[in-house]
C-alpha cells in the first residue's frame, strides 16, 4: 500500500484549519500526485477519519500543516491555606479529644491508679502509675484512629517487667477499657478504669 506525505505549506506549518478544507487538500494534492485512484479507494476511510476528528473538535492532524487544540490546562492545587486549614482543624479535634484522658483513673479490680497529667500534640502523656507505691512509667502515648482515642503504657519496674496496658477511651461511659499484658506470668487480663472523681 503506498505511504503518503503531505506538506501542507497552504495551511502553514502551525494553522488550525477544519476537517473539511483538510479534507478538500488530500484530495487537491493526491489527485494532482497522480494518485487519485487510491484516494477513491481509500476515500471512505479518510471521511471516516474527517468525521471522528471533526467529532472530536472539528481540527483533523496531518502531518505538520494541521495540529488539534491544545488540551486544557489542569486544575489548580489545592491551595497551602486550604490545606493548612484542614490540617489544623484536624489538629485541634484531636487535642479536644486527648484532653478528656486527663485526670485520675482506678482500676476497681484492685485499686490501681494510673494518672494521665498531660497528653502533647504528638499523643505523648506524662503519666504516672501507683500499686499503692509509685510504678515506673517507661513509655506512654495516645493516638487517635478516626473518632476513638487509644491509649498505650508500659511499666519498667521491680515485678512489672515490661507490663503494658492496652486502652481505648469510651466517651459515653467515661471510661477507659482494654487489656492488661502482665509480662512476669505472662498472661493478659480484660480490664476497666473508671475516672477518679476529686
Amino acid at each position: 500500500m503506498a505511504s503518503l506525505k503531505f506538506n501542507l505549506d497552504a495551511a502553514g506549518s502551525h494553522d488550525y484549519i477544519t476537517s473539511a478544507a483538510c479534507a478538500k487538500l488530500i484530495s487537491r494534492r493526491l489527485t494532482n500526485s497522480g494518485e487519485g485512484a487510491w484516494f477513491l479507494f481509500m476515500k471512505d476511510k479518510i471521511w471516516k477519519m474527517v468525521a471522528s476528528c471533526a467529532t472530536g473538535g472539528g481540527i483533523l492532524i496531518l502531518s505538520s500543516g494541521c495540529q488539534q487544540e491544545p488540551p486544557p490546562p489542569p486544575p489548580p492545587p489545592t491551595s497551602p491555606a486550604t490545606a493548612t486549614n484542614a490540617s489544623t482543624t484536624e489538629s485541634n479535634a484531636t487535642r479536644a479529644e486527648f484532653r478528656k484522658l486527663s485526670g485520675q483513673w482506678v482500676r476497681p479490680d484492685g485499686g490501681y491508679v494510673l494518672e494521665i497529667k498531660t497528653v502533647a500534640t504528638d499523643g505523648k502523656i506524662e503519666a504516672g502509675y501507683f500499686n499503692p507505691g509509685v510504678i515506673h512509667v517507661s513509655k506512654a502515648f495516645a493516638l487517635q484512629e478516626g473518632t476513638t482515642t487509644k491509649v498505650f503504657v508500659e511499666l519498667q519496674d521491680v515485678n512489672y517487667p515490661g507490663c503494658t496496658y492496652s486502652l481505648t477511651y469510651d466517651p459515653k461511659t467515661d471510661q477507659l477499657y482494654g487489656q492488661y499484658f502482665q509480662a512476669a506470668l505472662q498472661q493478659t487480663f480484660d480490664i476497666t478504669f473508671g475516672r477518679l472523681k476529686e
